[in-house]
């Protein structure tokens, strides 16, 4: 695997670039194109414009942005923008970026504007992604930065500038990191940090007791849910479901089981009317007994449960969750323990969710002030 060195000549000048954009029909259109020219690890020159897509731009491109429509009115077309953002960078051959989509957009305005190809350098493919070996994680700046320790205040604000600025640090953090498995348990000891779960439609969110935001003795919850759909005969477009495997298991906040729960069953045709009977105890159980206080290790059709909770309360419930797969890679890449069947391993269990408190309770403490 390359080095940030090999992908990247720190002796030469550099532009870190991020871009806010919208889309419609595969075309995006510029909303904020921001630079940074960097000389010998300083930044010497800032290049931040806004500007008017001249076609629709979503109510959720506009949340995240924190803009109205109209300010986007006045602002310079794509075509300027760019243009200016050409002259900027025409002196300068390494341009980083984080992510392909960079590429596809500043692809899509060569081309309507006849400019000559400008080839990116995607730091995030090209060497973070590499550190995993199963690349469906979702590897973004901003766990990068938690990862790393840098102030990421601005994470929930979406702004070019600030994320160019943030991918600047990020890269000069990662060079002084001298071993290579030192960074990899560093980023791994991010990904296991729970993560609080976000909607993008917050009308049908409820909010987290506080309380449990200060709680250093929280539950662990493994939740494995499977619903198996399956094509009736004489149809092609009807389905029901043929069986559902729930597994639960609850464990306190030093590892020790506490609770499990088990259900497999198989449903014939004729039998399809007692399927939402096993739902609903399936989510009285779960709901009543675990979700409170807890942190969901998530497996399976966690979203079918989830759909049902909507349903239920015409809400969704924010909640703290780890993914059962990153654990996985946490413990095949970190802890070394290969094929290992975690979850059926009351011992292992208690190590792993010491690693994952300790790193909890420090996350706790420093978003929240505490001494």
């Amino acid at each position: 695997m390359n080095t940030l060195k090999e992908i990247i000549d720190f002796d030469k000048p550099i532009v870190y670039i991020d871009i806010e954009a919208t889309e419609n029909n595969n075309e995006p259109r510029i909303l904020q194109l921001s630079a940074l020219l960097v000389k010998n690890n300083q930044i010497v020159k800032e290049f931040n414009m806004w500007s008017n897509p001249e076609t629709h731009i979503s109510q959720h491109v506009l949340w995240m942005l924190k803009k109205r429509a109209d300010f986007f009115s006045n602002k310079e077309p794509n075509h300027f923008v760019f243009n200016e953002f050409v002259n900027f960078i025409s002196d300068y051959d390494q341009i980083v970026c984080f992510g392909n989509y960079d590429q596809k957009i500043i692809d899509y305005q060569c081309k309507i504007n006849e400019k000559k190809e400008i080839k990116l350098i995607d730091i995030q493919n090209s060497f973070y992604c590499k550190f995993l070996n199963n690349r469906k994680i979702s590897l973004s700046l901003s766990l990068l930065a938690d990862a790393l320790s840098i102030d990421n205040t601005q994470k929930n604000e979406h702004n070019a500038l600030l994320d160019a600025k943030m991918l600047f640090k990020v890269v000069s953090y990662s060079l002084e990191i001298e071993k290579m498995e030192n960074f990899e348990k560093i980023v791994y000891g991010e990904l296991i940090s729970p993560k609080k779960k976000n909607y993008r439609n917050m009308k049908h969110s409820r909010k987290v007791e506080e309380s449990f935001l200060f709680s250093k003795d929280n539950d662990y919850v493994y939740f494995y849910l499977k619903i198996n759909r399956t094509l009736k005969e004489n149809s092609l477009n009807e389905k029901y479901i043929s069986s559902i495997k729930f597994i639960t298991k609850k464990y306190s906040s030093k590892g020790v089981l506490s609770k499990k729960i088990y259900k497999d069953i198989q449903f014939k045709e004729h039998e399809q009317d007692i399927v939402e009977k096993n739902i609903e105890w399936i989510f009285k159980k779960f709901n009543d007994i675990y979700f409170k206080n807890s942190i969901i290790i998530s497996r399976g059709n966690f979203k079918d449960f989830l759909n049902y909770y909507e349903k239920k309360h015409k809400a969704l419930p924010l909640y703290y969750y780890i993914s059962y797969e990153i654990l996985s890679w946490y413990v095949s890449n970190v802890m070394k323990e290969k094929q290992k069947d975690f979850i059926n391993d009351d011992d292992f269990m208690s190590k792993l969710i010491s690693r994952i408190r300790q790193k909890w309770n420090k996350t706790v403490i420093l978003q929240n002030g505490v001494k």
